[in-house]
């Protein structure tokens, strides 16, 4: 052991002597206005100037003063709480020992991903090691994530203070740091610890930088396990019900309260624990096998990223384990989180087996392996949203998981091979295009197969060898070509199966001929893996291993080819842009019927006429088929009770992976009126068959802020009265908006639309100007004819945004619109259309809009609206019973939308 730990220090202490930058910073902090001034000094090997003897400063929270590359209607919340907000460094001076001070003016732009390097020309009269003096300020944004300030935290995650780098380098230095900080308010977080008093001071070695946090009155448990003291720090304390009861950990006594603290802090212990079955032990030096002696988490306001790994601790978002309260679907939240703990835990074997392969790249991949290999050790395999189709199927939050273009922390739902990261936030990331380790991982996996993969994850693990080198050695020849192809920039790739064919071979056998295609980059030369079956049940699995457009493969059976299915196990990478439909569809021969699946819910009451309108509508469709779907809704209105059932074909470009731009449809609707509509004093039954066009380009269905869309209907039907009395009528209507994105909390929206239908009808039949979604201050049978036409113009205004609130743990309020409104048309009478522009009809109104998400996943929606007419030509109606009555002064409508 001592041998050891003197081999240790001595490597430590090479590892010092060999840095080329070290820093000393003094910093004061200011929680309240999300600001920092900063007095830093920086040793510097000569030997990092260029032949010009200039140096480069990185600036990479220079960043901030663009929009970042993720920033759109989807993300907006989930990046900036008050709206696009700008930050970056003010005017620096920099003095390099022995020559002039220069200044460095504030920027008014930047790269978005990158940041800014800044060259400092450094005079003849400067000596090595140089020493540089930089002082500044940094203005932080208003902005969720680990660099800027919301929700009473000042975030410096990432780098925060001015680096030294190569203009060539992937990342910056791995060195010594030393701080000295001052602060006005709040608890400070970093890898030392917590602080408390205002100042503090600490040194952190083998970092690219310093990551630290400014809190408000966080609570910290501490927490000793396998040999390392795990510091967590969160907005409260593990509830007391949980506290552990056993080595085992934390375990929750009310399975309804989320509890995300005792959550993480299992996933903390649960990932010590399975480093110690692996002979990790906690040491001060980077060797092999060892892990750190403490560790700090702390969960902070990050909303796109489910977890992150900085240098010497782990930073958990505050919506962690918010979701529908099932072990099977936080078990997402949880396999993400420990990944990212296992990467913070195993740095210092990432350290010391160095290698060829970048060290954060290296340490991802460390974090991705040891989270499978704990997964299999407990005997389970990792769910994907496809797994929950059997017992959860019919759940819209199950159906959004699938698809799922529109929610936080996507990659911890699909276990994401080539994970989306367009902000590339981090130190590590923003100046090189390196992928994450479980694409690397993956695409090893393959080319190894199971147990060269095995042995190569052996020797990195147990003897300490590097990444490429145990890949290497387990297959036994070079893999150049391999490290060019996935560590080289993204591919676009996707795959399909062209065609089958069955040929009989007698005696009772059958040779099966599946083609495959690879679209985009057809050179990348990788295994694409078919899982075949015959009608007798045999499987069997063929692989095309070549570079090229097309492959085939082949199996002899027997009996007849029954299905096909490419990538069974989801190993593949596919490009969404080079598919026509769902990347997954054309991955098999035999698609998979989905159980109905919730696709909207409403429920309107209207306050004024005392009545309780409500809609369900289901969806029936193949698994992964966006273009072709069965629609059936059940209503329940003002008109009366109704039920139709509709075809959906989808067609033009995909809006996302779940919808296409245009969609014809088909469909045939029954409804059953009772009297008083309008005025009709005998039930109807009605029937009716309808063609529509639509074509939508808003993809935000909850709370749209950019597109257009538009739809047309033409239908007919026929009418009959209990009296006996028969109405066929025939008709066409048309509605298009389009939203104008003025501002991250402001937006215009344009609703214009109109229909007619062919007199002689009864009131269900006529075309309405008045309800929830028309003139919202007239009665919903006040305004009818035979011919409408219509506009309305809504201002929404976010008036509150940011906010997690949660409600039965079940839902979590996120924001409030204010929605003032104008809207005018014009209605025929009852008997013809060609009077439409004698009878002019207008309103003004305003509405709330208040929004929550639901299971985590599914966004919804809770509407006020209220309305005031200003052209009513009576206030009295004669109602069915030819009883007069007076009409509400104004309309008033509370509803609730779920559309998945």
């Amino acid at each position: 052991m001592s041998l050891l730990l003197a081999g240790a220090s001595g490597q430590a202490r090479a590892e010092e002597a060999r840095e080329q930058v070290r820093y000393a910073v003094g910093a004061s902090l200011s929680r309240t206005r999300g600001s920092v001034r900063f007095d830093e000094r920086i040793e510097v090997d000569a030997a990092l100037l260029d032949a010009a003897r200039t140096l480069t400063l990185w600036l990479y929270a220079d960043r901030a003063r663009e929009v970042p590359p993720s920033y759109d209607e989807f993300t907006v919340d989930r990046l900036f709480p008050t709206g696009l907000s700008r930050g970056g460094f003010g005017d620096l001076t920099v003095e390099v020992e022995g020559c002039a001070v220069q200044r460095v003016a504030a920027a008014t732009h930047a790269d978005p991903v990158r940041g800014r390097d800044v060259p400092i020309a450094v005079c003849p009269a400067a000596t090595s090691p140089l020493h540089v003096r930089v002082t500044g300020s940094l203005d932080a944004p208003h902005r969720y994530g680990t660099l800027g300030h919301a929700a009473g935290a000042l975030m410096l995650g990432d780098p925060w203070y001015p680096l030294v780098v190569t203009p060539g380098a992937q990342a910056p230095p791995q060195t010594t740091h030393a701080l000295r900080v001052t602060w006005d308010d709040g608890t400070l977080v970093d890898a030392a610890g917590v602080f408390t008093g205002g100042e503090a001071s600490w040194t952190q070695q083998r970092a690219t930088h310093a990551p630290l946090f400014l809190l408000s009155e966080p609570a910290v448990t501490k927490d000793a396990a396998g040999g390392v003291v795990v510091t967590l720090v969160t907005d409260r304390p593990p509830r007391a019900g949980d506290a552990p009861p056993s080595p085992e950990g934390w375990q929750q006594s009310d399975p309804w309260d989320p509890d995300a603290t005792s959550l993480v802090a299992s996933a903390v212990r649960s990932c010590i624990r399975f480093l110690r079955r692996l002979d990790f032990l906690g040491g001060d030096a980077p060797a092999p096998r060892t892990m750190p002696r403490s560790l700090v988490v702390a969960m902070i306001p990050e909303r796109q990223r489910l977890a992150v790994a900085l240098p010497g601790m782990v930073v958990v978002s505050d919506h962690a384990f918010l979701l529908l309260p099932l072990e099977r679907v936080r078990r997402f939240h949880a396999l993400a989180i420990e990944r990212r703990v296992f990467d913070a835990l195993v740095a210092p074997h990432v350290t010391a087996t160095g290698g060829a392969l970048d060290t954060q790249l290296a340490g991802d991949m460390d974090g991705v392996q040891l989270v499978d290999m704990m997964v299999a050790s407990e005997r389970e395999h990792r769910d994907r949203p496809k797994d929950l189709l059997g017992f959860f199927g019919f759940h819209p939050a199950v159906d959004t998981l699938l698809y799922a273009p529109h929610i936080a922390f996507h990659s911890a739902y699909f276990h994401d091979i080539d994970e989306d990261d367009p902000d590339r936030d981090g130190a590590q990331r923003a100046r090189n295009a390196l992928p994450f380790g479980e694409l690397v991982l993956e695409k090893l996996h393959d080319r190894l197969g199971d147990e060269g993969f095995a042995r190569a994850a052996l020797a990195h693990f147990e003897r300490g060898v590097d990444w490429k080198q145990a890949a290497e050695d387990a297959h036994g020849a070079p893999l150049d070509e391999f490290w060019r192809t996935w560590l080289g920039g993204r591919r676009r790739l996707a795959y399909g199966i062209a065609g089958r064919a069955d040929a009989p071979l007698g005696g009772g056998r059958w040779r099966h001929v599946v083609t495959l295609e690879r679209r985009g980059d057809t050179w990348v030369r990788e295994p694409v893996v078919v899982e075949m079956a015959d009608t007798s049940g045999e499987r069997a699995r063929r692989v095309w291993d070549a570079a090229g457009a097309r492959g085939e493969v082949t199996w002899d059976s027997g009996a007849p080819l029954d299905r096909a299915e490419l990538d069974p196990d989801g190993r593949l990478v596919e490009d969404q842009s080079l598919e026509d439909n769902h990347v997954r569809f054309d991955d098999e021969t035999a698609h998979t019927w989905r159980p109905p699946v919730f696709n909207g819910f409403a429920l309107t009451a209207s306050v004024t006429e005392a009545r309780l309108d409500a809609s369900v509508n289901f969806i029936v469709k193949r698994l992964y088929d966006v273009r072709e779907a069965w629609g059936f809704v059940a209503a329940s209105t003002a008109v009366g009770q109704s039920g139709s059932v509709r075809y959906y074909r989808g067609v033009g470009p995909l809006r996302d992976p779940n919808s296409t731009q245009g969609t014809w449809s088909f469909g045939a609707a029954g409804l059953r009126s009772n009297s008083g509509f309008g005025g009709s004093p005998v039930p109807v039954t009605q029937g009716s068959v309808a063609l529509g066009y639509a074509w939508e380009e808003r993809k935000w269905l909850v709370d749209p802020r950019t597109g257009w869309g538009a739809s047309a209907v033409l239908g007919g039907g026929i009418a009959r009265q209990d009296d006996g009395a028969q109405y066929p009528t025939v008709g066409v209507s048309a509605r298009a908006g389009k939203l104008w994105w003025v501002h991250p909390r402001h937006v215009l929206a344009a609703l214009a639309g109109g229909g007619a239908t062919y007199c002689p009808a009864v009131p269900q039949q006529l075309e309405s100007l008045s309800g929830r979604q028309l003139l919202r201050g007239y009665a919903a049978d006040e305004l009818l004819g035979c011919a409408a036409a219509y506009a309305i113009l809504e201002d929404r205004i976010t008036v509150l945004r940011g906010v997690y609130w949660d409600a039965a743990q079940l839902a979590w309020f996120k924001g409030l619109e204010l929605v003032p409104f104008v809207a005018g048309g014009f209605l025929s009478s009852r008997t013809t259309a060609a009077d439409l522009l004698e009878h002019p009809y207008g309103e003004v109104g305003a509405g709330l809009r208040a929004f929550f998400d639901y299971g985590g996943v599914q966004p919804g929606v809770v509407s006020v609206d209220a309305a005031l007419p200003l052209s009513r030509a009576s206030t009295t109606y004669v109602d069915a019973t030819g009883v007069t009555r007076t009409r509400p002064p104004f309309g008033l409508y509370v509803s609730f939308e779920q559309t998945y």
